[in-house]
């Protein structure tokens, strides 16, 4: 914002005073100069709430819009849970997975964002165990098995077992 722009906001009576080097205009000029930080983050606001362009602090925030708090996040590098872009994606695709939730194609797509990997399976074991579900994680990915356990547990419907299998 400007300070002519901030003078037409003014009362009729006031804008009449303005001009250079009056104190009015100093005054504008310090009002603009004073705006101008919050004038340029409204203006880049929507990128606040787009999961692939908010800063790193605000994403966690935005998972607990998408009821993806209880994830948990990397600290360090080499650490155990998600990266903050695999968080990202999830949040993008939140809709869509929440859509799904509760089935073994929602699970499947689930895990392969949260992990990264598109060859997870997700098989129903009818045969000797009803309500069982194995999920074959690739041998790549056997690292994050502690976190696709956690991410099975709070996906599958409640009534549901299920085992984790690395192949």
């Amino acid at each position: 914002m400007r300070g002519a722009e901030v003078a037409r906001l003014l009362p009729e009576i006031m804008g009449r005073t303005n001009g250079n080097h009056t104190p009015l205009a100093a005054v504008l000029e310090t009002m603009v100069s004073l705006l101008d930080p919050a004038d340029r983050r409204l203006k880049q606001l929507d990128a606040w709430f787009d999961p692939y362009r908010a800063p790193d602090g605000m994403v966690p925030y935005l998972a607990a819009w998408v009821d993806l708090a209880w994830l948990p996040v990397r600290a360090e590098v080499g650490g155990e849970g998600l990266t903050t872009e695999r968080l990202r994606a999830l949040i993008a695709h939140a809709p869509r997975l929440a859509a799904t939730r509760g089935t073994a194609a929602g699970l499947q797509h689930f895990l392969a964002i949260a992990l990264d990997q598109p060859s997870i399976k997700v098989r129903d074991t009818d045969v000797g165990r009803p309500f069982h579900v194995v999920v074959e994680l690739p041998a790549v990915a056997a690292a994050d098995r502690r976190l696709a356990d956690l991410i099975i547990r709070f996906e599958k419907p409640v009534h549901l077992t299920h085992e984790v299998s690395v192949v």
